[in-house]
């Protein structure tokens, strides 16, 4: 009798730890979708704007930060954008993330350079 009772407490064990793995797995999944939905819809716009900022001309100053808000489905974010030259000066390497609160103010990024 005390066998027959280790082994379904053992067997109970068991059947939770897998429900509780399941869970686990389908939040990290969706922390994962989420993160991925925030940098579609704020980070990689803001380094397309950026790009498509520097088919006008070179920035005025090396490396040349600035500051722009992009809209995504269910919020703005806003986000700095930073051009610095890799190598030559026909190479740029554009970085961009959202701002928290902490970070300085950056002047507006611009129509044109």
């Amino acid at each position: 009798m005390l066998l027959y009772t280790a082994v379904l407490g053992l067997l109970a064990m068991g059947i939770w730890l897998l429900a509780w793995r399941g869970t686990h797995d389908a939040i990290r999944t969706e922390r994962f979708t989420v993160a991925r939905t925030i940098r579609s819809e704020s980070v990689l716009q803001a380094a397309a704007l950026g790009i498509d900022l520097l088919r006008t001309g070179r920035p005025p100053s090396d490396p040349y930060e600035c500051q722009v808000t992009v809209t995504g489905v269910t919020q703005s974010y806003d986000c700095a954008v930073v051009f610095a030259t890799a190598g030559d000066q026909d190479t740029w390497d554009v970085q961009s993330w959202v701002m928290d609160d902490d970070d300085p103010a950056l002047p507006a990024m611009p129509t044109s350079f």
